[in-house]
């Protein structure tokens, strides 16, 4: 998913979080890539009931005015991170 970001402060899926940058430059905006987990309910006919989503991280960080994956051995790393995510995108039931 993408989500909009301004002086490197993201927000979606029920959290916010701090991008990772390199440098001290600042009043950046744009989109960044992220990610999420989904939670989806359905019912014996296989219709949709529910479907909600946790935020868990961005998947990018800023160098200067580009943004740049994350390694993929530094992603899911923050079990707490990925615990609330879950449990944001279950909080209604």
């Amino acid at each position: 998913m993408r989500a909009p970001f301004e002086d490197d402060r993201v927000e979606w899926d029920g959290v916010k979080a701090k991008i990772e940058k390199k440098g001290r430059n600042r009043g950046y905006r744009g989109t960044i890539i992220t990610s999420s987990v989904s939670f989806e309910v359905y019912d014996q006919t296989d219709r949709l009931l529910y479907v909600n989503f946790g935020g868990i991280e961005p998947l990018q960080r800023r160098d200067g005015a580009q943004l740049i994956p994350i390694e993929s051995d530094a992603l899911f790393t923050n079990e707490k991170t990925v615990r609330k995510a879950a449990q944001i995108a279950m909080k209604p039931i």
